[in-house]
């Protein structure tokens, strides 16, 4: 009996943490404001990479992701 109960408590117990498990961590998005005007997009990240826009200062972006330099 005492063995059936523990196998039971950990079934419920992995149950309950499966959902926990399974979840892709929570991504961390940092917002970013232009504090120059003129602040070339670019379709690659180059210096010689071509040109998409420009942005006007105080333009909100979102960061999605950091080169290493």
């Amino acid at each position: 009996m005492s063995q059936l109960r523990t196998t039971f408590t950990l079934l419920v117990l992995l149950c309950q943490l499966s959902p926990a498990l399974a979840a892709d961590p929570p991504k961390t998005e940092k917002q970013r404001i232009t504090v120059a005007s003129g602040v070339k997009v670019r379709a690659t990240p180059r210096p010689d990479g071509q040109e998409v826009t420009r942005l006007f200062i105080g333009t909100e972006l979102r960061e999605l992701e950091r080169s290493e330099r």
